[in-house]
């Protein structure tokens, strides 16, 4: 086991995922973002579709759909970790200026790869997201959150970036 499934298999929050995702960033990109703030909103799943998580251009924060996060722990609640983590650092380069979403895609399957191995369930889930949860499919490329979409902000997430707010 290598550090990074070491590192995984510890992680026990949004937090440390987080942390780990900067981590595999920084060692595969030499890129990194400090002030990243998470929010989780019940943004719902349908047959038509579903966002995973988004980041704004422009912002510090990325959010994490709720209503997807709990139909996971039901559904596939082995795999609800892994899912997290790929939807974090998916956001995560986002928030670097990677706007394509194909190049954001590949980005994150070829860090995935890198740090964890081809084989490993995180590769396969960032190759293929929609084998391991067959009866969901992602929302249009032209998604647009709701502009009075409901966010509960985690308290602790990111602050270990920023020392103060000038």
């Amino acid at each position: 086991m290598n550090f990074f499934e070491q590192e995984f298999a510890k992680a026990d929050d949004f937090t440390k995922l987080f942390d780990l995702v900067k981590l595999c960033v920084n060692e595969v990109l030499g890129r990194s973002r400090a002030g990243i703030m998470l929010g989780l909103s019940p943004l719902g799943t349908s047959p038509q579709g579903f966002i995973g998580a988004y980041h704004q251009l422009g912002s510090n924060l990325i959010v994490l759909n709720e209503s997807l996060l709990q139909r996971i722990g039901r559904q596939r609640p082995e795999l609800l970790k892994h899912h997290v983590f790929h939807l974090l650092l998916h956001e995560y380069v986002h928030s670097l200026g990677i706007v394509d979403e194909q190049s954001t895609r590949l980005l994150t399957e070829a860090v995935t790869e890198k740090v964890f191995g081809p084989e490993h369930i995180l590769s396969m889930v960032a190759k293929n997201f929609e084998k391991y949860l067959p009866d969901l499919r992602h929302a249009p490329a032209d998604f647009q959150p709701p502009e009075q979409a409901h966010i509960t902000l985690l308290d602790s997430f990111g602050q270990e970036d920023v020392g103060y707010i000038g």
